[in-house]
C-alpha cells in the first residue's frame, strides 16, 4: 500500500471508531492532515450543548507535540480563542471574595491578580517539559493558520494552562516573590477558593467473577461562563508515550480526567495548604496529570513521576491502575527533601496542644517522598493523632473561633464527638452544618474496604494535615472546610452502603457500573441534594455543570463524562477502538 492508501485506511478505521461511540465524521470537512498526521473533529449524533442546539464535539489527534497542537489549533480555533480571552479575563474574579461588595475594589483586585498570576506563571516555564511548550506553539500556529487575526496569543495560552497553579501558590501563602508595590494592601479576606472536587477508585469482582475497576472523578470548578460551552473529550495518540483519552477543553493540554491504553486513570483535586512555593510554582495539577498519563504504564510509575516533578502547589492526585488493581491518593505539596510539619500550624497550637506531636512525627505513617505522602488502598491510618489531639483542638476553637485575625466566623458551637470519627460517621450530618474547626483537626479516613479509596479537597494523612493548619490557607478557605469534610463523608457513606449491600447479597464487595456512575454524580441537582448547586431552582437546561463529572472503566479503558449543562447527555469514549 502507498502512504496515501495507508492514511486513508487509518482515517476510515478512526471514523468507524467514532461511529461506534455515537459520533459522526464528515471525511471532507472534519478530517485534518499535517505532515502525514491525522486530526479529526467528531460530532455527536444526538447530544447538544444546553438549549443552543449545537451538537457536542470531541477530537482525535496524533503525532509529535507540535503536530498535535497544530492540528488542535486548526480544528478548534474559535473555542481556543474564547478560552484565551473570555475565560482568562473572567476566571480571576472567582478568586476574589464575594464578601467584598465594593465593585471598584473588586476590579482593582482583579487587575492586580491578573498581573500577579502572569508574573508568577513565567516562573513556571523552566519546569515544564519541552514537549508541552512545543504543543502550545503548534496550537498557536494552527490557530493563526485558519484565522490570521485570531486573538489567541502565546501569553493567553500559557496563562490558561499554568495560571491556576501560579494563582494558588500565592493565594495559599500570600507570599509574593515580587518587588512591585500595589495600590491596595493584599489581605487574606480579599480571596476565596472556588473548590468542590470528589474522586474515588473501587475494584474487585462481580458475582460472576468478572473483574472491575472504576474511577469516579468530579472536577467542579468555575466555568467563567465559557467552559461549559467548550468542554470536550480528546483522544491522543502521541509519537512518544502512551495513547490516552482525556476530559479537557481544546485549549487545555493538561487533563481533568484521563485513562491510558494500559488502564491507568488519573484526576486531581484542589487541596488548600501552606506547603507551596510561589517563588517556584513548578508543574502541578492538570499538566502533571497529562505528564503522568502519557508516560506511565502502571500506577506506581505514575506516582513516581509526581514524586520526581518540580512541584510548588498543594493538590490531591487520585491514581488508579486497572491492570494491577491498585489505587493511590497522592497528597502533594512543594518539592522538598524534608517537611517541617510543625512550622505550619499557628504558634499557640504548635507550642501548646500539638507539642507532643514532635515524637509521633519521627515515625511517619507512610514515607515522605520529596514533599508528598501517598496513601494507597492498603494504607493504615494512624488513629493516634485524632484520639490524642482532636478533643483539645475542638475545644480551643470553640473557646474563641475568632482568635485569628481576619476570621469571619463569629461563633463555633460544637463539641468533639468520638463517634463522628468512626468509619461511617459524619462530622456534618447535612451539607449546611458547620461542625469543623476549620482545618485545625485531624480528619478521619473512613475507608475500611481494601478495594476502595476516595478523596475530596483536604489532606487526610495526619502528617500532611499539619501543613493545612497554616493560618493563611485557613483564612482563604474558611468557608470551605466543612464542605470538604461533608462531601468526603457523604461520598464514603454512599460507596460503603452500596458495597455492603452487594456483599450481603453476593459475598462480594462490588459495584455495578451504573451504581458507580450514580454515586460520582451524587451532587447533581436531579439527585439527593437538589439545592447544592441549584439554590435558585433553575431549569436543568439553564444550569451549567461546574467542570465535569466522569466515570472511568479502567478494565475496558473507557471514559463516560457529563459536562456542559445538567440537561445534556453524558458522552462516552472507548479508547481501545481508536488504537
Amino acid at each position: 500500500m502507498t502512504s496515501n492508501e495507508i492514511t486513508k485506511d487509518r482515517i476510515e478505521k478512526l471514523i468507524s471508531a467514532f461511529n461506534l461511540d455515537g459520533f459522526d465524521v464528515d471525511e471532507e470537512k472534519d478530517v485534518f492532515l499535517h505532515e502525514g498526521k491525522i486530526g479529526i473533529v467528531a460530532t455527536h449524533k444526538t447530544a447538544t450543548v444546553g438549549t443552543t442546539g449545537k451538537k457536542k464535539r470531541v477530537f482525535y489527534m496524533e503525532g509529535s507535540p507540535y503536530d498535535m497542537g497544530y492540528l488542535m489549533g486548526k480544528m478548534a480555533e474559535p473555542e481556543i480563542e474564547r478560552m484565551c480571552t473570555e475565560f482568562n479575563q473572567t476566571i480571576i474574579f472567582d478568586f476574589v471574595s464575594l464578601s467584598i461588595k465594593d465593585e471598584a475594589l473588586r476590579k482593582i483586585l482583579g487587575s492586580i491578580l491578573d498581573d500577579i498570576f502572569y508574573l508568577l506563571s513565567l516562573d513556571i516555564y523552566p519546569d515544564v517539559p519541552g514537549d508541552y511548550k512545543q504543543e502550545l506553539e503548534g496550537m498557536l500556529d494552527g490557530c493563526k493558520e485558519v484565522h490570521p487575526s485570531t486573538e489567541v496569543s502565546r501569553h493567553g495560552l500559557w496563562l490558561l494552562n499554568v495560571g491556576i497553579d501560579a494563582a494558588l501558590s500565592f493565594i495559599y501563602t500570600l507570599k509574593l516573590p515580587l518587588k512591585k508595590k500595589y495600590p491596595v494592601e493584599i489581605r487574606p479576606e480579599h480571596f476565596r477558593v472556588p473548590i468542590a472536587c470528589n474522586g474515588f477508585a473501587v475494584f474487585g469482582e462481580d458475582n460472576q467473577k468478572n473483574k472491575f475497576h472504576y474511577m469516579g472523578r468530579d472536577f467542579m470548578f468555575p466555568t467563567a461562563g465559557v467552559f461549559q460551552d467548550t468542554a470536550t473529550m480528546i483522544v491522543y495518540r502521541p509519537d512518544q508515550g502512551l495513547p490516552f483519552v482525556a476530559v479537557a477543553a481544546p485549549v487545555i493540554i493538561g487533563s481533568i480526567a484521563a485513562v491510558n491504553s494500559e488502564g491507568v486513570g488519573i484526576g486531581v483535586d484542589m487541596s488548600p495548604s501552606g506547603n507551596c512555593n510561589p517563588g517556584r510554582p513548578g508543574i502541578n495539577s492538570l499538566l502533571l496529570n497529562r505528564h503522568c498519563i502519557q508516560n506511565s504504564a502502571d500506577g506506581e510509575s505514575a506516582v513516581n513521576l509526581i514524586v520526581q516533578a518540580q512541584r510548588g502547589v498543594s493538590w490531591n492526585y487520585i491514581l488508579a491502575d486497572g491492570k494491577n488493581d491498585t489505587a493511590y491518593i497522592v497528597e502533594a505539596g512543594e518539592t522538598t527533601e524534608a517537611i517541617d510539619f510543625l512550622s505550619y500550624p499557628p504558634e499557640d497550637l504548635r507550642e501548646g496542644i500539638l507539642k507532643p506531636a514532635e515524637a509521633l512525627l519521627k515515625n511517619p505513617s507512610t514515607p515522605i517522598r520529596r514533599g508528598l505522602m501517598v496513601r494507597g488502598n492498603d494504607y493504615v491510618y494512624p488513629v493516634i493523632y485524632a484520639s490524642k489531639f482532636n478533643e483539645a483542638l475542638f475545644a480551643t476553637f470553640k473557646a474563641n473561633p475568632k482568635r485569628y485575625e481576619y476570621l469571619l466566623q463569629e461563633k463555633f458551637d460544637y463539641d468533639y464527638q468520638p463517634e463522628d470519627f468512626a468509619d461511617n460517621g459524619y462530622l456534618n450530618k447535612i451539607w449546611t452544618d458547620k461542625h469543623c474547626p476549620m482545618a485545625h483537626y485531624f480528619a478521619p479516613q473512613r475507608e475500611h474496604f481494601d478495594n476502595l479509596i476516595l478523596t475530596t479537597n483536604h489532606f487526610i494523612i495526619p502528617e500532611m494535615r499539619f501543613c493545612s493548619m497554616s493560618p493563611v490557607c485557613n483564612f482563604v478557605a474558611q468557608w470551605n472546610w466543612d464542605d470538604f469534610q461533608w462531601r468526603y463523608d457523604e461520598l464514603h457513606h454512599q460507596l460503603s452502603n452500596a458495597l455492603n449491600q452487594n456483599f450481603s447479597k453476593y459475598n462480594q464487595p462490588f459495584l455495578t457500573y451504573e451504581e458507580a456512575k450514580q454515586i460520582i454524580d451524587f451532587l447533581a441537582p436531579y439527585n439527593k441534594y437538589p439545592d447544592y448547586y441549584n439554590k435558585d431552582h433553575k431549569p436543568m437546561d439553564q444550569l451549567s455543570v461546574h467542570g465535569s463529572v466522569s466515570l472511568l472503566d479502567l478494565k475496558k479503558k473507557t471514559i463516560e463524562s457529563h459536562y456542559g449543562y445538567y440537561s445534556d447527555q453524558w458522552l462516552k469514549i472507548s479508547l481501545e477502538n481508536y488504537l
